[in-house]
């Protein structure tokens, strides 16, 4: 990843917390990627079932 899309990333991520807090959710740094984990969990999952179902 170069600088500009790390750049870019913490950008977009930030805007994120940003939008989230407006909507009173207050989530940790922790809290969020945990979230993030399990929602990549859930996908590759369902991507996995799909495979075994064609």
């Amino acid at each position: 990843m170069t600088e500009e899309e790390k750049k870019k990333a913490m950008e977009t991520f930030n805007a994120l917390i940003e939008e989230a807090r407006k909507n009173n959710v207050n989530m940790t740094m922790d809290e969020i990627n945990e979230e993030i984990r399990l929602a990549r969990a859930e996908r590759k999952q369902r991507e996995k079932e799909k495979a075994e179902h064609k």
